[in-house]
């Protein structure tokens, strides 16, 4: 599921949507904690949370493989960016040197906001 939320989030990351995102980690949340209490319904909550949840610094359910430590990806915690418009001749096939550094740099903008 990891890489559908982060391609989603990655997508939805250049608009002013964080109401939509938090809505989303609560949706998945729900989804999961549906999906836990179906799969053990003799079981508590705690117990539950015990087994498929863990509390990472301020976020207290998380998702999480405890044999693995892979988590669940949070959207809300995808960096946020401001979309950039392209004016006039900016094009990225504008032979001139001066637009083609502009382009690289974004590029290389791209790719270092895309790992965090």
């Amino acid at each position: 599921m990891n890489p559908v939320i982060r391609g989603w989030a990655m997508y939805y990351r250049y608009s002013d949507a964080n109401n939509a995102f938090s809505r989303v980690d609560h949706e998945i949340f729900g989804i999961i904690w549906r999906w836990a209490q179906r799969r053990h319904n003799n079981k508590g909550k705690r117990w539950i949370f015990n087994k498929y949840f863990e509390a990472i610094g301020r976020d207290k359910w998380i998702f999480r493989d405890a044999r693995t430590g892979y988590a669940l990806t949070k959207v809300s915690k995808v960096k946020r960016l401001k979309y950039d418009f392209i004016v006039n001749d900016l094009s990225p096939f504008n032979p001139d040197p001066v637009i083609k550094e502009i382009w690289r740099r974004r590029r290389y903008q791209e790719v270092r906001h895309a790992m965090i």
